[in-house]
């Protein structure tokens, strides 16, 4: 199964998306600025990956192992 990767989730429904995935058993990995905002979607079986939309270079390789999809 081809992992998902999740760039919004500090709000409701990125975190519910995240979630309802992982509970699903479905690789997520998940962008997020500060790893502290990750812990709980990691201690759901979410990987954490730190970047920021803002600056590009900081997304590139964490996005590229995930096919193109959009949520």
């Amino acid at each position: 199964m081809p992992k998902v990767i999740l760039v919004t989730t500090a709000g409701k429904v990125g975190s519910e998306a995240a979630r309802l995935l992982t509970q699903r058993q479905v690789p997520v990995r998940v962008l997020v600025r500060d790893p502290e905002n990750g812990k709980a979607l990691a201690d759901a079986g979410a990987e954490i990956v730190v970047g920021d939309l803002a600056v590009p270079e900081s997304i590139d390789e964490r996005c590229r192992v995930c096919p193109p999809s959009c949520l």
